[in-house]
């Protein structure tokens, strides 16, 4: 019976290394240019995020919509000396944009829209891309 228990404890403390705390969306959009300015029409553009790979076809003017998910850690799992906003940094990397074997690094946003999602508001990012 210790040993169940010691088991379930252990595993539970496992899980709660890996727990999410809060967690949403944003909408990113834009335009999607080439390294000559030119707007990139009915092109499939890859953003990756974490480890979702999101597949999105612009439109006939090169414009890209799709929505990010953001996400944080539990806090009240975590012990005092770990600093919260590094390990929410690590839940939340730049976003990876691939066209046509370029790769592009953008910010994610994921600080804005935690703070508007607290005061019950959405956010819209607006990011055209420029891939050189």
């Amino acid at each position: 019976m210790k040993r169940l228990l010691t088991l379930a404890l252990i595993l539970g403390l496992f899980a709660g290394l890996q727990a999410e705390g809060d967690g949403g969306q944003y909408r990113l959009y834009g335009k999607a240019y080439d390294s000559t300015g030119i707007a990139l029409r009915h092109e499939v553009i890859m953003f990756i995020v974490r480890n979702d790979t999101i597949k999105i076809k612009t439109d006939s003017l090169g414009n890209f919509e799709t929505k990010i998910t953001w996400r944080t850690f539990d806090q009240t799992l975590m012990t005092k000396d770990t600093n919260v906003q590094e390990e929410n940094e690590k839940m939340n990397p730049p976003i990876m944009v691939i066209w046509s074997n370029k790769l592009i690094s953008i910010h994610n946003r994921w600080e804005e829209a935690q703070y508007a999602s607290y005061k019950g508001n959405w956010v819209d990012r607006p990011h055209d891309l420029y891939f050189k």
